[in-house]
């Protein structure tokens, strides 16, 4: 048997670290080159600050917060698109599947920088399970015209436990 070369403390480390990093990559589905959009990072958050975050009570509310950005030089453009943020859960096994919280909508701006922010508030209520969460931005023009540009990531995974 090969031992690794580091602990199994080091590599749950360097595990989470890369899961981290691949969610901070993920780049938007867009025609136009150059303009590198990214989403920067999707996070389940307690209001409170209770930690775990992904870790929720079915009485308590919980939001999504969603941060991304558009590189120069083709982010000039931003400003005429409103960009709408969704949130689903997907259960693992049977049960609830479907859109958490509202979309919300972040509006564009001409200026740098151009990094944006998106909160999604999740009500209490939820049924109680294991979900993988998949966020979804997408850019559209005025009047709820889709562009071709949007970003969908996929977890991190989230539970939902009733107390007694």
């Amino acid at each position: 048997m090969v031992r690794p070369l580091v602990s199994r403390r080091q590599m749950m480390h360097i595990a989470v670290h890369t899961i981290m990093w691949e969610v901070s990559k993920i780049m938007f589905d867009h025609p136009f080159g150059a303009a590198l959009p990214t989403v920067e990072s999707v996070t389940v958050e307690d209001p409170v600050g209770n930690q775990p975050s992904n870790i929720i009570q079915s009485t308590d509310p919980w939001r999504i917060r969603v941060k991304w950005s558009l590189g120069l030089p083709g982010a000039p453009w931003a400003g005429a698109f409103t960009y709408q943020v969704r949130a689903y859960l997907e259960s693992i096994g049977l049960g609830f599947e479907d859109q958490v919280g509202p979309t919300v909508s972040v509006p564009g701006k001409f200026v740098a920088p151009f990094d944006f922010e998106a909160l999604i508030n999740v009500p209490a209520g939820l049924p109680v399970g294991s979900y993988k969460l998949t966020t979804l931005v997408n850019a559209v023009f005025p009047g709820n015209v889709p562009a071709e540009m949007a970003a969908f990531v996929e977890g991190p995974i989230v539970q939902i436990y009733q107390f007694p």
